[in-house]
């Protein structure tokens, strides 16, 4: 059983679960409910919804539980906003094609850019240059026990990318990010 807790900066927090969320106050008293279909991962925006991915779709909602759009998108494994209001998102294939994709929306929804990642994306942050780092785990390396290479990729705000570490552990490099 998993649940997760986000914080929305007033003392109200969303508590969600797989199947459901609930908006609460600072001591604990519930504002309200609402159903949702597996829910993965939820952000609060800047200009203060909530986003939340489900199996299939990301979703948009304001701080009442209103719904606001639905996307179709799937496998989303984290999503944070750049400088200008727009969602950054990295999103990944299922076996056997270990691919990952890494994508711009708008404050709308609507896919702003894409590029393919040849393997497991798992987080995205902004970087100081407008650019995005992005990190995953090595798909020839999925299954192997206590074995998981990791990769750090940079772009540029038009998610043109180079690689900075692949396949070496970067426990002591210093990264000028």
């Amino acid at each position: 059983y998993y649940s997760n807790l986000l914080n929305l900066g007033n003392g109200d927090f969303l508590l969600w679960k797989p199947k459901s969320f609930i908006k609460m106050d600072s001591e604990g008293d519930t504002l309200w409910e609402k159903s949702a279909s597996s829910m993965f991962f939820s952000y609060l925006t800047s200009d203060n919804h909530i986003l939340y991915t489900t199996r299939t779709t990301l979703e948009k909602i304001d701080l009442n539980g209103n719904f606001i759009w639905q996307k179709p998108l799937d496998n989303i494994n984290y999503l944070t906003e750049d400088p200008s209001g727009n969602y950054v998102y990295v999103k990944r294939s299922n076996y056997p094609i270990y691919q990952s994709t890494f994508g711009i929306l708008d404050i709308s929804g609507n896919i702003v850019t894409t590029t393919e990642i040849p393997d497991n994306a798992y987080n995205v942050i902004t970087s100081s240059d407008g650019g995005f780092i992005i990190s995953g785990s090595l798909s020839d390396f999925y299954y192997s026990p206590n074995n998981y290479p990791i990769f750090i990729i940079k772009t540029d705000e038009n998610l043109n990318y180079s690689a900075i570490n692949l396949r070496t552990p970067i426990d002591s490099e210093t990264l000028n990010i």
